[in-house]
């Protein structure tokens, strides 16, 4: 928990205060997500790994990533209250979509194995994230 809800998740969590406009915490979403995976991603390769041994790391695992999709549901719901979120989306659609983007496997092919920068990432997920969830015009 401390891992995974430490500085780096604090310090993201700054960048969204005061943000209203629903297409900006969209975008704003993928620094969140950079700053939070930047800041754990050394104790993140040791609990994946033991998480492949462990049922109770499996467990807190799965609970992290439904808390996870739980925090994103007001951006995306904002989104959708302000008539800028893609008309051929539902809600959930556009809520898997977030949470599967802003994923700890995403970063882990790009950033760790795809040997991408950190500002590549973001401006990637960024730009993707809008894309995909944003009405266009």
């Amino acid at each position: 928990e401390a891992t995974l809800f430490g500085p780096g998740f604090q310090a993201a969590q700054q960048l969204l205060a005061g943000v209203t406009d629903p297409v900006e915490l969209i975008r704003l979403t993928a620094s969140v997500a950079r700053a939070i995976y930047e800041a754990e991603s050394a104790e993140l390769g040791v609990l994946r790994g033991a998480a492949a041994f462990s049922a109770d790391l499996r467990e807190t695992e799965a609970e992290f990533e439904d808390i996870r999709r739980r925090m994103q549901t007001p951006r995306i719901e904002g989104l959708f209250a302000a008539g800028r979120a893609r008309r051929s989306l539902t809600v959930a659609e556009a809520q898997q979509i977030l949470w599967m983007y802003t994923g700890r496997d995403v970063y882990r092919m790009l950033v760790v194995d795809g040997g991408w920068t950190l500002d590549r990432y973001e401006a990637w997920l960024a730009g993707t994230l809008v894309e995909a969830l944003v009405e266009p015009g």
